[in-house]
C-alpha cells in the first residue's frame, strides 16, 4: 500500500511539474519580450491559430488479457503563442476517440449459479468520447522552409459518452451455440476525468502566405485508470484497472 501510495504522489508531481512547465517558460519569455518590445518601441502577440483532424488507433492495457487495438477519430483547434523563434506552447481542446476491443468470458458456475448455457463469450467494442486538452511546449528545427517540431506536455480529458457494442455467442452442451449483439451505454463504468502525457512530432511546411499544412504523429500515454475494476470473466475474484493510450495522426492548418 505504501508503493502505491508512493506512486500516487510521485505521480502528482510529475503532473504538476508538465502542467507548469509550459507556463514557466511562457512567463520567462513574455517577461524578455517584454523588455525587449519597450527598449524597440514595438509591440504585439505572436500568437498563431489552427485546426486538424485525423484518426487515433487505441488500446487498454494488460491488468486483464485479451484486449486489443480500436480505430476513432479526432478533430480539434488549437492557439499557439510564440516565446521565442524555435520556442513555443500550444493549447488546444479536441474531440478525442478512445477505447479498445475487449474479450469477455461469462461462466455461470465459477461463482455458483446457472443459467441455460455453459459459457458465454462476448467480443467487446468499447468506445469513448472524450474532450482533450492538451497543453504542450514545442520546439521548433528549421530546414529551408520544412518546420520539424518536438512536442510534450500535459493532457487532460473529459469522458462524454462510453457505448460498448458486444457480439456474444452462447454455449450450451448438446445444443448449438446461439449469437447475439447488443450495444450498451456504459458512461457510469468510465473515469470521467482522464490524465495523460503527450509526446509528438509534426512537419510544417507554408503553403500560401500565413497559412501552412501540417502532418503530426503523436503518442498518449495515460496516467490514471479509466476503467475500474473490469474483469474478463465477470467475477470479483478476478478484476484490473484498466488505462488506456493512443497513437494517432492528423493533418491541419496553421493560420499565422
Amino acid at each position: 500500500m505504501m508503493k502505491n501510495l508512493r506512486f500516487q504522489f510521485n505521480l502528482k508531481k510529475a503532473m504538476c511539474f508538465l502542467f507548469l512547465l509550459p507556463f514557466v517558460f511562457l512567463f520567462s519569455q513574455t517577461y524578455a519580450q517584454e523588455n525587449n518590445q519597450e527598449s524597440s518601441g514595438s509591440s504585439g502577440l505572436d500568437l498563431r491559430f489552427g485546426g486538424k483532424f485525423g484518426t487515433t488507433l487505441s488500446s487498454f492495457t494488460n491488468q486483464q488479457p485479451y484486449t486489443n487495438q480500436a480505430q476513432g477519430l479526432t478533430a480539434g483547434g488549437f492557439v499557439r503563442y510564440g516565446l521565442t523563434d524555435a520556442l513555443t506552447v500550444q493549447l488546444e481542446v479536441n474531440y478525442f476517440q478512445q477505447g479498445g476491443r475487449l474479450t469477455n468470458f461469462d461462466v455461470p458456475s465459477m461463482y455458483g449459479s446457472f443459467d441455460w448455457y455453459d459459457m458465454e463469450v462476448s467480443n467487446q467494442y468499447l468506445r469513448m468520447h472524450n474532450i482533450e486538452v492538451p497543453l504542450l511546449a514545442q520546439y521548433a528545427l528549421t530546414f529551408n522552409k520544412l518546420n520539424v517540431v518536438g512536442q510534450l506536455g500535459p493532457s487532460f480529458g473529459y469522458n462524454v459518452h462510453s457505448g460498448v457494442i458486444s457480439d456474444q455467442t452462447a454455449f450450451n452442451t448438446g445444443a448449438y451455440p446461439r449469437n447475439y449483439s447488443d450495444e450498451k451505454n456504459v458512461t457510469s463504468k468510465i473515469n470521467a476525468l482522464q490524465y495523460s502525457i503527450t509526446a509528438g512530432i509534426s512537419i510544417e511546411y507554408p503553403l500560401i502566405k500565413d497559412i501552412a499544412l501540417s502532418l503530426e504523429g503523436r503518442y498518449r500515454y495515460g496516467l490514471n485508470s479509466v476503467y475500474d475494476g473490469y474483469s474478463y470473466l465477470s467475477i470479483p475474484q478476478v478484476q484490473g484497472d484498466l488505462q488506456n493510450h493512443s497513437t494517432y495522426f492528423s493533418i491541419g492548418f496553421i493560420y499565422k
